[in-house]
């Protein structure tokens, strides 16, 4: 149980009418979203690190160095037999 669990029932506890529960409710129904949120972003986040980690392996860098900017565009128009 977090720290904003442990409050949050602390002021349900304390909770003097319907109108406290409400606002509570709202609390931990927010909460829950921005909990929700968090762990969408860290699976993003997750696989954005992967692609990142996938292009350096086949460039030959550092898992968390990409290339420099433009240079995958410059790649990807010789391979295009475009001039670059």
């Amino acid at each position: 149980m977090s720290a904003i669990d442990i409050e949050l029932a602390t002021l349900r506890g304390f909770a003097s009418c319907r109108g406290d529960d409400a606002r509570i409710d709202e609390a931990e129904a927010e909460l829950a979203a921005l909990r929700g949120e968090m762990e969408r972003l860290r699976a993003e986040n997750k696989a954005l690190r992967d692609d990142l980690a996938r292009i350096s392996e086949e460039m030959g860098l550092p898992p968390t160095i990409g290339p420099a900017p433009g240079v995958l565009k410059r790649i990807m128009a010789l391979a295009r037999g475009e001039a670059a």
